[in-house]
């Protein structure tokens, strides 16, 4: 009878400590979930858990101390510890925060529907042509003048969005004489 009296206290005990270890943990992850919350759904996922982990490191700062000796997490040496710690306070902040769990579920089945229509997206045909920049018109569309070796010239209209078009119209002498 001793023996089991003994053993009920021990395991109270435990219990105690368990839950006041998990207590840091709770608190942090309440505090993070606003800041979770109001993560930038425009984001790629590499963005998102970087901004998460801002949000969970901000809220985590005044209880670095306790966290350390209660789970051996050092916030001062997060390379080692980070991934210790996201597992750790994710869990939690599931509990504690249905609304992140929500909007993280909303995001990741909006990017496999991105994906899906990205993959299912025709591949336009491109192809190549010699010869020299001589003009770079402006007007409704960006139109290049490219004049072959032949004597030959051909216009190129750009009739959507191209990667370095504003610095092109800033400088349209730029690359006149141009070969490729």
């Amino acid at each position: 009878m001793k023996n089991r009296i003994i053993g009920m206290a021990a395991a109270a005990c435990l219990l105690t400590v368990s839950a006041s270890a998990q207590d840091v943990l709770d608190k942090i992850a309440k505090e993070s979930c606003g800041c979770a919350t109001q993560l930038d759904t425009t984001l790629n996922e590499e963005e998102r858990n970087m901004q998460l982990g801002l949000c969970m490191l901000q809220s985590a700062m005044p209880y670095q101390k306790e966290l350390k000796k209660k789970h051996g997490i050092d916030l001062n040496n997060i390379d080692k510890d980070g991934e210790k710690f996201g597992q750790l306070l994710g869990m939690r902040l599931a509990v504690q925060c249905p609304e992140f769990v929500a909007l993280m579920a909303r995001m990741s089945e909006e990017e496999e529907v991105a994906e899906e229509v990205a993959a299912a997206a025709p591949v336009l045909p491109t192809s190549t042509m010699e010869g020299a920049l001589s003009t770079v018109k402006s007007a409704q569309f960006l139109t290049l003048v490219i004049r072959k070796e032949d004597g030959s010239s051909v216009e190129l209209l750009f009739l959507d969005h191209a990667d370095g078009v504003d610095q092109v119209l800033r400088k349209p002498d730029q690359g006149r004489g141009t070969t490729g």
